[in-house]
């Protein structure tokens, strides 16, 4: 999105976010990447389901993390951010291959919900939540008559790099997965 809009590439350079995401990583020159749209249509938003950002972002160290900003108000009902608590510091989960799409992966299993709770992240429109790269989460189906639309924004410190490696053997695996169900 920031590749083809100047709000979105001002987004990006957001002076509170900027300054938010430096404190939190503690890295004075922690940077804010690519911009993300979720969207959850009323009563068509789909499940979203578990799994960990670094699974895709292949950050080492894991100083990474989203910021997803709201647009509608998140509720209960209809398909709030959920992250288990604490599971960011289990490292990266084994994934399996996925039959939603738009997730290629979800996790094998999930942690154990009561060492691991479900937290349900409700939003009024303008609020953010912030979770780290390793957090396991996911979303409900939207079964309410409202949208539930938020924007997400990676960002990383400069100590995180991606392993190219690992980065290019998960793409590789996401292609031969779609060229098997082609």
């Amino acid at each position: 999105m920031e590749k083809h809009s100047d709000f979105f590439r001002d987004l990006q350079r957001h002076a509170r976010l900027l300054a938010l995401s430096r404190t939190l990583l503690e890295d004075p020159q922690a940077t804010l990447g690519t911009i993300m749209y979720f969207g959850k249509p009323a009563r068509e938003g789909s499940l979203t389901p578990p799994h960990q950002d670094n699974f895709y972002q292949c950050f080492v160290p894991p100083e990474a993390m989203r910021i997803t900003i709201a647009i509608d108000a998140s509720t209960a009902d209809n398909g709030p951010l959920t992250c288990q608590r604490g599971s960011h510091q289990l490292g990266v989960l084994p994934h399996k291959p996925s039959d939603v799409l738009g997730f290629s992966q979800i996790l094998a299993e999930t942690p154990d919900k009561l060492r691991y709770p479900e937290i349900e992240i409700c939003l009024e429109p303008g609020d953010i939540c912030v979770h780290a790269t390793n957090t396991v989460h996911f979303s409900r189906p939207n079964t309410t008559d409202r949208s539930r639309r938020q924007l997400a924004i990676e960002c990383s410190s400069t100590r995180a790099q991606q392993d190219q490696a690992l980065l290019r053997q998960r793409h590789q695996a996401v292609k031969a997965l779609h060229r098997k169900k082609g």
